[in-house]
């Protein structure tokens, strides 16, 4: 936000941070700079709000531009999803038009909305469907929030009620945590598909031991390194650089590892990421942690196969074969046979969507 944003909202020198955010603050002066982490609740009605009209447009926009760009599914990992998010998007599908498919994640305290509703993770139909159950665990404010006895409390809650959860965990400390309490669920049954940990962006030794032990599969962000890997570099202790975004250990681990963007804080292309996994390049050529590359058919598959498994839809979609669906993108080159570096310039010119020409150039 910049200043005038910041004074309208009430953020100020000796401005108070709730528990589990985080107002960055200019190292000279202690003032904030604008950057505000896990600041949703605060600022939920504090903004202007949209149009209908407004959203409709936006939401055709960016539909267009994901299928443009190949991308078929996505997952609404907010974790503010609540009921009347599932019934605005059911609208909102009638009235835009091609759309990828959705899936839908109910944040942790709106779980019970969706169950007095009627809606599990997986009902409704292969275009919406409700997802996983979201929840937050951090410490970027220095201190783990939820606390490992309320997110093993959380999580176990949410999967009585018969849903997987993803849990946002980024930070070592919060990528065990997750770990943990993933693993505290283990004999429960009835759970019809995989927990997740999203980003586990630093994993280190014990985190990754920990990230095993529980079976869960990571969904990760590839397109990180190129995007922010020059700023992981210059800002993030030395000693972590060679646990960030880690791939290749992970699944020499055993762990299920899927690939997304974290549209719209990273760029939503695929192959960007593709091109990222294989490289571990920098935008300024540096590579990092180069042992955890892997090769391009990998990359692919987390991309499809693994991401269909990470959502429940492993026999509907994300293969090439007699019974699923076709959701298919053709680029201009055969990307298995370009120079890793290349990857990312790749052109998709046609998107299908059950079949259907969704997006053509």
């Amino acid at each position: 936000m910049n200043s005038p944003a910041l004074e309208r909202v009430g953020i100020g020198d000796s401005f108070p941070e709730p528990p589990g955010a985080t107002v960055e603050r200019e190292l000279d002066t202690g003032r904030p700079n604008g950057v505000l982490l896990e600041m949703q609740n605060f600022l939920d009605g504090k903004t202007d709000s949209h149009t209908n009209d407004e959203l409709e447009s936006s939401i055709k926009a960016v539909a267009s531009s994901l299928l443009a760009q190949g991308v078929t599914s996505v997952q609404d990992a907010t974790q503010y999803n609540s009921v009347s998010r599932w019934d605005y998007f059911a609208h909102a599908r009638e009235r835009v038009g091609a759309m990828p498919r959705i899936s839908l994640m109910p944040g942790y305290r709106n779980v019970a909305e969706f169950v007095e509703r009627g809606l599990t993770f997986g009902s409704g139909n292969l275009l919406q469907r409700v997802g996983h159950a979201k929840i937050m665990v951090t410490a970027s404010s220095r201190h783990l929030t939820p606390d490992r006895r309320e997110l093993s409390h959380m999580v176990r809650e949410s999967a009585e009620a018969g849903f997987p959860v993803a849990i946002h965990a980024v930070e070592a400390e919060a990528v065990r945590s997750a770990a943990e309490a993933i693993s505290s669920v283990s004999g429960l049954t009835g759970i019809l598909g995989p927990h997740r940990i999203e980003h586990c962006s630093e994993c280190p030794p014990e985190a990754l031991r920990a990230v095993a032990q529980s079976s869960a599969l990571v969904a990760t962000q590839p397109g990180f390194i190129l995007q922010n890997g020059d700023r992981y570099l210059s800002s993030v202790d030395q000693a972590m650089l060679p646990y960030l975004y880690r791939i290749r250990a992970l699944t020499e681990n055993g762990i299920s590892v899927a690939f997304g963007s974290d549209a719209p804080v990273g760029n939503p292309n695929p192959m960007l990421g593709v091109s990222s996994a294989v490289t571990r390049r920098t935008r300024t050529g540096t590579v990092l942690s180069e042992g955890e590359g892997i090769c391009t058919l990998e990359a692919i598959r987390a991309y499809t196969s693994v991401s269909a498994r990470a959502t429940g839809l492993e026999l509907q979609v994300g293969k090439i074969k007699p019974g699923m669906l076709a959701d298919m993108v053709l680029f201009d080159e055969d990307i298995t046979q370009c120079p890793p570096e290349s990857i990312g310039t790749v052109r998709p010119v046609m998107t299908l969507l059950g079949g259907a020409v969704v997006s053509e150039s």
